[in-house]
């Protein structure tokens, strides 16, 4: 009689074992980078629409004009790198700039070529363009990854900007 237990792995053993982890990492892996890039997109939206909210009511509450400077990329003169959002301070009233940054992995792009928006005491909004005011005051950014878009409207004959949720 043998006494012989073999308390080990082979090697078709293990090799199977590792062919199943890589193969359940290769699925999940990528799915779960691709969410987390979704959530910060639609994160990035909700930042970016709460920003122009709170400027336009800075503007109406202290009854000054506010400003938001669209920044563009050097490289590519229709891409957008920034907003700058010049607010007031709610003690002091000092103006304070607050840069808001498109994620490199989300395409920020307008309705309409503007280089800035104006947000009035009375909630109404002018859009210009090298400090010339536009006649038409609709204005759509859209904030887009791969096949989902983040529309915010800004709508002309009302005081209302809107995030529109993807479907």
């Amino acid at each position: 009689m043998s006494n012989n237990t073999n308390n080990g792995f082979t090697f078709v053993e293990i090799f199977i074992s590792l062919f199943i982890l890589g193969l359940i990492s290769s699925l999940i892996i990528p799915r779960y980078l691709s969410s987390k890039s979704y959530i910060a997109l639609k994160t990035s939206s909700k930042e970016l629409s709460e920003l122009f909210f709170l400027s336009q009511q800075k503007s109406s509450s202290f009854g000054i004009t506010t400003n938001v400077v669209i920044n563009y990329s050097e490289n590519d003169a229709s891409a957008i790198e920034s907003f700058t959002f010049f607010l007031p301070h709610s003690q002091t009233l000092v103006i304070e700039d607050t840069i808001f940054k498109i994620p490199q992995f989300v395409t920020c792009t307008l309705s309409k070529s503007i280089t800035s928006i104006q947000f009035y005491p009375n909630k109404s909004w002018a859009l210009l363009q090298n400090l010339t005011p536009l006649a038409d005051h609709y204005l759509s950014i859209l904030m887009s990854y791969k096949s989902v878009s983040y529309p915010l409207e800004f709508y002309s004959e009302s005081s209302t900007i809107q995030l529109i949720d993807p479907p």
